[in-house]
Order: C-alpha cells, then sequence, then structure tokens
C-alpha cells in the first residue's frame, strides 16, 4: 500500500504526469494498486475473521464498482 501511495504521489503530485490517457502506463497502475489493496486483506486477517469478512466484502465492492465505471464509460 505504502508502494502505490509512492508511486501515486510521483505520477500525479510530484511529475504531474497525464499517464492515465497512456494504456501502457494505467495497467501497470492498476495492478499495483488492486495488489496493495489486496494486501490489505492479508494485513485484516491478523485482526480477526470479522475484519476479513468486511475487508474482503468492501475490496469486492470496490472491484464491482470499477468494472460497472469501466464498462459504462467505454460505450
Amino acid at each position: 500500500m505504502i508502494g502505490f501511495i509512492f508511486v501515486e504521489f510521483l505520477l500525479d503530485y510530484l511529475l504531474k504526469l497525464n499517464f492515465r490517457q497512456n494504456q501502457n502506463y494505467v495497467i501497470p497502475f492498476l495492478i499495483l494498486f488492486y495488489a496493495s489493496l489486496g494486501g490489505m486483506i492479508g494485513i485484516a486477517s491478523h485482526s480477526g475473521k470479522q475484519w476479513t469478512v468486511i475487508t474482503v466484502i468492501t475490496f469486492l465492492l470496490m472491484v464491482t464498482v470499477s468494472l460497472i465505471m469501466h464498462f459504462k464509460t467505454n460505450t
């Protein structure tokens, strides 16, 4: 998660690149984004089953909404 935050800070705020228009940059950025959020499931699992379930549900909701918005904006 910290790696993703650093990369986003670097690309968005420090370098101010318009990288979201270039698919060669977007795909690795999204992989890092989902990997960092997926890693939060592992962190939540150390806090107990309840937090793991909550984190998995919110992760799946976020993925679902992201896919809906992707297909909605690409039509």
